[in-house]
């Protein structure tokens, strides 16, 4: 029953409460309407109430929706002038609401579900002094109300233009987007917005805030978060707000994502980014840029600031910091202190450019970073400070990873170091433990020192004046040394006073070489190098270097303290670096400053035994003094005569072996060690010398040798042998030449060996006395070999001119320079040569009396005369020459290569020549040839010919042009009994070497007649010369034809020859006063053979063919033409027609004309025969003439046939000689013989007897001779 009054109840207070709700939420949704229907009534009554005036554009409600919506347009607000209020006008160009009733009537606020205002601008004046009183007032219950609905309302704005006022001077912040609403547990507040003229036109300033509720409204009294995203802040534009910060010490620009946690107005957790831009605070010289990622955190009493990443740019170079841990502590004064600064790793290199970059250091802060240059990196870096308000009590700790500082004033240089770094204020330690150490005091080294391992202890501590820097005992090694040592450097603040460095190091199993580096140049700069050449090497037993001095230049100087010793074996050991090493040695080197000796127990000087030898240079001397036994083989002084003791272009080429014993002496001015002055004596005993330029070899050589630098060598007696010869010899240096005069006897066969002319041997022979200097220098005329001698008891088989007796004296001087490979020789100035076999040969050969003299250019010039030269005297000495000589060109060259000479220069003169049988006078002929240009030009004269030979080319032929040749030819008598024997001009040795000559002769005399211009060419073949494409020419005449020559088996020789032309007489007569035959013109072919050359050629010898035929022409009777009538066979008209009875000797006188004569005839052992018949026709009558004409002995056999065709109209004189004279000759004799005449049309004789007595027989009648 209870129950149902409890329902009963409960319904009717909720019916009753829904009824009033309802009625509460239609009196609203009629107050809206109201309100948007009476707009003007609403905004009048409201703006009293809102100190300023209030209008709208439009004003609309719709109200019976689930949440009523109103919207108005145009909203704008205007503060009174007279109120001081920073609200100046607010513009909205849109404002759309949704109201939530219920929350509204719950909370008896207004409540909205959604408020968005759009297009809205604000004016704000922050300045203004009445804003300012009321900063301290209570809001209103009224205030409190609506903030309560607006917090409970999801607002949002929309482009919302906020202009600032402060000062006069205006601001304006765009507010994007502004939204805000509840949240689960309190108010989410967030917003973008761009603030052109404080952070940039295109930038944009985000946040967020959430605020959690207390006593049901969000509270900033707890705990609340805010985010901030800021990009490209120009913090310039921000002075205004920050008035106390100069512009000049902020970054350019400014950006930042931070999450902060805030609680009771102060920061305790932040976590973020930050970049700065462009920073450049006054202090730095270049502009800053910063990147950081960070974490924070605050207590009570402390902060810690974890850096996760950050790195500061400059221009060239980047600082990088990682895990970077910054704690804080709050001191006495209740001021932030640092209290601890952690660090992962630290760059020292990027911190050091980073500090170079301050513009204003402490007092040589700046050159002291210079110089020290920190490199490497510091891990695990810790940096804390016991007493906050004493930054003095910080202790500092890191590992140190290949740490490195360069020297500083007197501070040594390290690299390298690896290890454990303590300090504090006034006292530090590094614990060393290096892999690759090195350590350097420049001051006292030029180098410093590498080690492969390195650990020990180095302190260090100041006070006010001065600073202390010493190490205990450190292990140094590497693979060269194994040493101990320490240091200790005394540095005081005060310029004027010294700093002093102590160092001590010892060594033992290490190298000597090493001795460069632990020895300082202190000691003296010439002892000190000469030290650092003399030792080569060596296994050190024990050393030890004690050094104390002082480093600073302008403090009063400190006495210098060196001790140095070393204990070497198995050392390698020079006096002076150019020096022969002293192997194998074992010495004991002790330098006290300036003191030193070196004290060398044994050794080997290449293979002579060096003892107790010793070196001492006194204090502050300079100058080394050393002694040295020697007892070896002499082909040790060789090296040392060629290096040390500067000999090398005197004894170049000279080896010298044998036992000798020597005393070595040195002394040795460390200034000027190019003044050694060197002295050594020695007893030779069978020794021997070789030079391979000389090819000199000096045996079994006994006497004693001295040296001097300042004097030279000296001998004076020396006996030994010398091409298998007892010589006496001397030495001596005089004038910076050392000479050595030998005598002694030669075979001749050793002395041409040794002139690199043994094909002489076989035309030379005996035993001579010679002298001989062979001259030593720096020069590079030598070294020089003169030999001299007169030759008596030599034998030469040579041509004529160059042969001697035994008994015969005849001076020769030979000298040879194969320093400049150079040789000279001169034979009773009967000829003198000078040759250079270098690398530009080049040399002169005079044939007589006279100078020679090197040409400047490459190759061989030839100059000099002779009085006579025919072909025996040339086939004499050619053929000696080829075969005795063929080596001529390397008459000095020792070396395997042949040394070509080619002949640039020719000038010989000869006063008589006979060549093949002709005779030239006053012969010359020159050439001048370079040797870069492949063309030769040979320049011929004598009284018979001039003219010149040429051949452009080595592939081409030569030309053999001559103006004019003049030869004398003598017919051979028959009357001599026996025949003269020529010698062949060809043999088959000249047909191999001759060339293709072109030959071209103007003018060609015989006998004083010119026989014209005749040009041929010279062809060698393999079995014969050819002399072809012959052309002669005089002037109307041509011969053409071809020379074969045969050399092979036996000499034999082939003309084949044309003559042609016209107006024969012309020719003749060129070559006497009268012509033996006249024609208009003539064409005769010959082929003729012969036994033997060219020069062997005469009609007695020919073989063959010949041919001729001419036309219109007489045949002379008269000196030379009886004889060319004989040749051709007619015989003489006087004795025949004398045989005949009828002298006609006053009617023939001017000869025999015809029409046409034509002949051919076969030649046989000079027996010339008819082939055809030689036939004449003439205008009256007709010869033939048949048979042989024998020219061994001049006998013919000839058969001649005279045809007269005769006519009554024509008489035999006008017939035979077409004359007139003749036909009255006739008429006489008709009348004398009668009718007996007309029967001789016909006259057939034979011809037999020699040209000189011939015998006529008329056929049919007795035989008449030439005396009838």
């Amino acid at each position: 029953m209870r129950m149902k009054t409890l329902v009963r109840t409960f319904s009717r207070i909720l019916l009753g409460l829904t009824f009033t709700l309802c009625l509460l939420t239609l009196l609203a949704r009629i107050a809206l309407t109201l309100a948007a229907n009476n707009e003007a009534f609403v905004f009048t009554h409201l703006s009293p109430h809102l100190s300023g005036e209030l209008h709208s554009g439009k004003f609309e409600v719709s109200v019976w929706r689930r949440h009523p919506q109103l919207a108005i347009t145009q909203l704008d607000w205007v503060a009174k002038e007279d109120e001081a209020v920073p609200l100046k006008r607010l513009q909205i160009g849109s404002i759309v609401a949704e109201i939530d009733l219920l929350s509204s009537l719950w909370y008896r606020s207004l409540v909205f579900k959604t408020l968005v205002l759009r297009d809205a601008s604000v004016d704000l004046d922050i300045a203004n002094s009445a804003y300012d009183t009321r900063q301290d007032e209570q809001p209103s219950v009224s205030e409190n109300s609506l903030l309560a609905g607006l917090i409970r309302s999801s607002l949002a704005i929309e482009n919302l233009a906020l202009n600032l006022t402060l000062e006069n001077e205006e601001r304006q912040i765009d507010v994007l987007h502004l939204s805000a609403g509840p949240s689960d547990k309190g108010l989410a507040l967030q917003g973008r917005m761009r603030l052109p003229h404080l952070i940039s036109d295109d930038s944009i300033f985000e946040f967020g805030v959430h605020l959690p509720n207390l006593g049901g409204l969000p509270t900033l009294a707890n705990e609340f978060q805010v985010y901030l995203n800021i990009e490209d802040l120009e913090l310039e534009r921000l002075t205004f707000l920050l008035p106390s910060i100069d512009v000049d010490d902020l970054p350019k620009t400014f950006s930042t994502q931070v999450w902060l946690s805030i609680e009771s107005g102060q920061v305790i957790d932040a976590q973020g980014q930050l970049r700065m831009s462009d920073w450049q605070p006054r202090f730095m010289a270049q502009p800053l840029q910063v990147t950081t990622r960070f974490r924070g955190s605050v207590s009570e009493d402390e902060a810690r600031i974890h850096l996760t990443s950050a790195e500061i740019q400059l221009q060239d170079t980047a600082l990088g910091v990682k895990q970077l841990d910054i704690g804080l502590a709050l001191d006495a004064d209740s001021n932030w202190a640092l209290r601890l600064l952690q660090l992962d790793v630290l760059d020292l290199a990027e911190l050091n450019r980073l500090i170079s970059s301050v513009r204003e250091l402490p007092e040589d802060m700046d050159s002291l970073l210079s110089d020290l240059s920190p490199a490497g990196h510091l891990r695990e870096l810790q940096l804390y400070f016991a007493d906050l308000a004493d930054w003095k009590s910080f202790r500092f700790s890191a590992e140190l990873d290949q740490v490195s500082v360069s020297a500083w004033d007197e501070a040594p240089e390290a690299r390298g170091v690896v290890g454990r770094l303590d300090a504090s204020w006034q006292v530090g330690r590094v614990v060393l433990e290096s892999g690759e150490f090195f350590l350097s005091f420049p001051q006292l080294f030029d180098q410093g020192w590498s080690y492969t391992h390195a650990s020990g202890e180095i302190d260090w501590s100041w006070n006010d004046h001065a600073i202390k820097i010493g190490s205990n005992v450190l292990a140094l090694k590497n693979d060269q040394v194994d040493a101990r040592g320490r240091f200790s450097l005394y540095r005081p603040f005060d310029k004027t006073e010294q700093v002093e460095l102590s160092l001590m190091i010892g060594m033992a199993n290490s190298q000597a070489l090493q001795a460069e580096f632990y020895t300082p140049p202190v000691i003296g700069e010439d002892l000190h190098a000469w030290l650092m050449e003399a030792i080569k090497g060596g296994s050190v037993n024990r050393a030890g270097l004690v050094i104390h001095a002082g480093l600073r230049s302008g403090a009063p100087s400190l006495p210098l303290s060196v001790q140095l010793f070393f204990d070497v074996e198995d050392a390698r050991f020079a006096f002076l670096p150019e020096w022969p090493v002293i192997e194998d040695a074992k010495f004991f080197l002790h330098l006290r400053d300036t003191e030193l000796r070196v004290d060398i127990e044994q050794g080997r000087l290449m293979n002579t035994q060096v003892n107790n030898a010793w070196v001492y240079m006194p204090p502050d001397a300079q100058r080394l003094f050393v002694g040295a036994p020697l007892v070896g083989d002499l082909s040790d002084i060789t090296q040392l005569l060629k290096g040390p003791l500067g000999l090398a272009n005197e004894v170049a080429d000279w080896h010298f072996s044998g036992q000798a014993t020597t005393a070595l002496q040195l002394m040795v001015p460390l200034n000027d060690r190019d003044s050694v002055n060197v002295e050594f004596t020695g007893s030779l005993n069978s020794v021997s010398a070789a030079s391979e330029a000389l090819d000199l070899s000096l045996e079994a050589i006994v006497g004693e040798l001295s040296y001097s630098s300042s004097t030279g060598f000296y001998a004076p007696k020396l006996n030994g042998q010398l091409w298998g010869q007892s010589f006496q010899a001397s030495v001596e240096t005089k004038n910076n030449e050392t000479l050595i005069d030998l005598q002694s006897r030669v075979d001749m066969p050793q002395l041409t060996h040794w002139m690199a002319m043994d094909t002489l041997n076989d035309s030379v022979s005996g035993q001579t006395e010679y002298r001989a200097s062979i001259v030593l220098c720096n020069d590079l005329d030598c070294p020089k070999v003169s030999l001299a001698s007169n030759l008596e008891g030599i034998v030469i088989q040579a041509p004529k001119g160059l042969n001697k007796s035994a008994a015969d004296q005849r001076p020769l001087r030979v000298e040879i320079q194969p320093e400049n490979t150079q040789f000279r020789v001169d034979y009773n100035d009967q000829f003198s040569a000078i040759y250079n076999y270098g690398a530009s040969p080049r040399g002169m050969l005079r044939i007589g009396s006279g100078e020679v003299n090197l040409p400047e250019l490459q190759g061989l010039e030839i100059e000099g005369q002779v009085a006579y030269l025919d072909a025996d005297i040339i086939d004499e000495w050619s053929t000696w020459l080829a075969s005795e000589l063929t080596k001529v060109s390397q008459v000095s060259n020792r070396e395997e290569e042949k040394t070509d000479f080619p002949v640039t220069r020719l000038s010989i003169r000869v006063a008589e020549a006979i060549m093949a049988g002709q005779a030239f006078s006053n012969v010359q002929v020159a050439m001048r040839r370079i040797l870069t240009e492949p063309s030769l030009r040979f320049q011929l004269s004598s009284d018979q010919a001039t003219g010149n030979l040429t051949r452009d080319d080595v592939n081409q032929p030569w030309n053999l042009s001559l103006n004019e040749l003049a030869l004398t030819f003598k017919p051979e008598r028959k009357a001599q009994a026996s025949p003269s024997v020529v010698e062949p001009l060809l043999t088959e040795r000249l047909l191999q070497r001759m060339p293709i000559i072109k030959v071209d002769i103007e003018r060609l005399e015989l006998n004083e007649k010119n026989i014209g211009h005749w040009r041929f060419e010279l062809v060698p073949e393999s079995d014969h010369l050819k002399v072809h494409q012959i052309d002669a020419s005089l002037m109307q005449m041509s011969l053409t034809g071809q020379l074969d020559w045969f050399v092979d088996p036996t000499q034999s020789s082939r003309l084949q020859a044309r003559l042609m032309g016209s107006e024969l007489q012309n020719m003749l007569k060129s070559w006497s006063d009268e012509s033996a035959i006249e024609a208009k013109s003539i064409d005769a072919i010959a082929d003729f053979t012969w036994l033997g050359g060219a020069e062997a050629f005469k009609l007695s010898a020919l073989n063959g063919r010949f041919a001729f035929s001419a036309e219109q022409g007489r045949i002379v009777e008269s000196g030379m033409g009886a004889n060319f009538l004989r040749v051709f066979g007619i015989l003489n008209l006087n004795t025949l027609s004398r045989r005949l009875k009828l002298d006609f000797s006053d009617l023939l006188q001017k000869g025999l004309v015809f029409d046409h004569v034509t002949a051919a005839y076969s030649l046989r052992k000079g027996l010339a025969s008819t082939m055809d018949p030689l036939k004449l026709t003439g205008p009256s009558a007709t010869m033939t003439i048949s048979g042989s004409l024998n020219f061994n002995d001049d006998q013919f056999d000839k058969m001649i046939e005279v045809n007269i065709p005769l006519g009554s109209n024509l008489t035999l004189g006008a017939v035979l000689l077409g004359a007139p004279q003749v036909a009255g000759a006739i008429f006489l004799v008709d009348r004398i013989m009668g009718d007996q005449i007309e029967k001789m049309t016909r006259i057939r004789y034979r011809l037999t007897g020699t040209l000189d007595e011939p015998v006529i027989q008329l056929m049919g009648q007795p035989t008449a001779t030439s005396g009838e």
